[in-house]
């Protein structure tokens, strides 16, 4: 079945109103740290460009996920302690405790000096 999912605000509206506050939240503080960037759906779910690929965020039942570049996992791992990651790109964000704002702007803004180095 195709998905009738055309833009991150339908995207975000399919989720409870818990969810959405969280996520809106999270679209806010993208656009405050990169307001240039573009936003789409790309894979379904939201994504972000400036200078090719930046960030992008998938909902999922039990957690957020929130993903970057192997690079800027590795930058921001001392800002990580008690929120599970990988190696590879994704941070998991537990929707029971607030953003890490701090660390989410590290991670896009390492993203965009990524993008801006290659």
């Amino acid at each position: 079945m195709k998905s009738t999912i055309k833009d991150v605000t339908a995207y975000i509206q399919q989720f409870d109103k818990d969810k959405q506050a969280i996520l809106n939240t999270l679209r806010s503080l993208i656009f405050q740290t990169v307001p240039q960037a573009e936003e789409k759906l790309s894979w379904g779910v939201p994504t972000y460009y400036l200078n090719g690929y930046l960030i992008q965020f998938a909902a999922y039942e039990r957690h957020l996920g929130f993903y970057s570049s192997p690079a800027a996992i590795q930058h921001c791992k001392s800002m990580l302690d008690g929120i599970p990651f990988n190696n590879k790109n994704t941070i998991q964000l537990d929707y029971q405790k607030p953003l890490p704002a701090d660390l989410i702007r590290e991670l896009i803004l390492y993203r965009v000096r990524e993008n801006q180095n290659s």
